[in-house]
């Protein structure tokens, strides 16, 4: 807020009223001595009384903004808190979720050797073998049409391919070899 241009001048205190023009010159000056009696002459300006309106005009807004201002920053505070509480509880659980995850682990890696994975995958195998068969048993039976023909060869290459594939890995799996150590 910048200062207001205000001096006496400004007050336009002049002319003086024509009752003060017919006092003698002396007394004109010790009146003007007298620190309350100017003081209160001032006050009763016009221009003084709109310059005090507006100075409390202004002082009632910055009053205001401050009010705001202190509101503000009482809502902040509070949604702070909240999220720091938040944060906390996600740190929490993170940190839950983590130790759980070890556990998860340790206990997959008690719960199951490579022994236990190879018979699993083995019966995939077995699966998929028996999943093709089933399909060539179920298309022997039934007259195929030729609309029917192209579903039953693009069916029957899907389990074979799947069957072929993990099949290989098995076998791929249960070769011996050697690590690649220099």
């Amino acid at each position: 807020m910048s200062k207001p241009d205000f001096d006496i001048i400004a007050l336009k205190p002049f002319p003086l009223p024509k009752y003060i023009d017919l006092l003698p010159v002396g007394v004109i000056q010790e009146f003007s001595l007298l620190y309350e009696l100017v003081k209160g002459y001032i006050e009763l300006l016009l221009t003084f009384t709109v310059y005090k309106q507006e100075l409390a005009e202004r002082l009632q807004e910055q009053t205001e903004r401050i009010n705001k201002i202190i509101d503000l920053v009482g809502r902040y505070d509070d949604l702070s808190n909240h999220i720091e509480e938040q944060l906390r509880e996600v740190r929490r659980l993170f940190d839950e979720f983590n130790s759980l995850e070890v556990v998860q682990y340790q206990l997959l890696l008690a719960n199951f050797n490579l022994n236990f994975i190879k018979r699993k995958y083995e019966q995939m195998v077995e699966e998929s073998d028996t999943q093709s068969r089933e399909c060539i048993l179920k298309y022997r039976d039934h007259t195929i049409g030729e609309e029917q023909l192209g579903y039953f060869v693009k069916e029957f290459r899907a389990k074979r391919l799947e069957y072929h594939s993990r099949k290989l890995k098995l076998e791929r799996w249960n070769e011996d070899r050697i690590s690649g150590l220099y």
